[in-house]
């Protein structure tokens, strides 16, 4: 159990997809001339972000299942039949700003002692589930950024800046860690719980304080 060798999986971190797009709009009318059409309506730019990813991995445990460990990753969950699907579903509404995710079969008694070992061979219970093997839901997001500059004088110029962040006020899922643990499960059998994303989330996988909101700027050139 203290051979860091045999609990290899995914990073914490590790995101297998992940796609960007950033468009760059300079708009087309007024560009040049003069008067107060170019000034207002000329000249402006518009970069909208958008980026969507894959699930982060996370563990599910079990508190229950170890005795004299000393160390936490040996506390992982068994199941009592395999599992053929590690990746979590479509989110089932359960409660407020709370969604099910993925069913899993009862957790196997078959209690670990470091002292005595396990009857199973190998580098896990051959029924152990591995470090990270499970796969939270995707997500994705949407920011936008205006800009124009300003020509004041021949030495000075303006710059304005407009960005709105997370514009559609779209909140992903994200796994609830809390929950990862068998025995805080009521039903007895693991079920995978998420929460939508806000300030203050009790969550894994992500910046979890999605809130649409915008700023703006000024900048003085010379």
């Amino acid at each position: 159990p203290r051979n860091p060798g045999l609990d290899w999986g995914s990073s914490d971190f590790d995101i297998r997809h992940r796609f960007s797009l950033t468009p760059v709009w300079a708009t087309p009318w007024y560009s040049s001339g003069k008067g107060w059409q170019r000034q207002a309506l000329g000249g402006w730019t518009i970069v909208p972000v958008f980026s969507v990813r894959s699930g982060t991995p996370f563990s599910i445990f079990d508190s229950t299942n170890c005795v004299n460990c000393g160390v936490p990753g040996w506390q992982r969950y068994i199941p009592n039949t395999p599992i053929t699907d590690y990746h979590t579903g479509s989110p089932v509404a359960s409660g407020p700003n709370q969604f099910d995710l993925l069913s899993l079969p009862v957790a196997n008694t078959e209690i670990f002692d470091t002292n005595l070992g396990f009857n199973d061979f190998g580098p896990f219970p051959i029924d152990m589930t591995r470090r990270n093997s499970f796969r939270g839901p995707s997500a994705w997001n949407f920011d936008l950024a205006v800009t124009k500059s300003f020509k004041l004088t021949e030495r000075f110029g303006l710059e304005f800046r407009a960005e709105g962040y997370d514009i559609f006020n779209h909140h992903n899922y994200y796994v609830i860690a809390s929950n990862l643990d068998v025995p805080n499960f009521a039903s007895g059998a693991p079920l995978v719980q998420a929460q939508k994303g806000g300030l203050g989330i009790n969550a894994i996988g992500g910046n979890h304080d999605e809130r649409r909101f915008g700023q703006f700027a000024l900048r003085l050139t010379f």
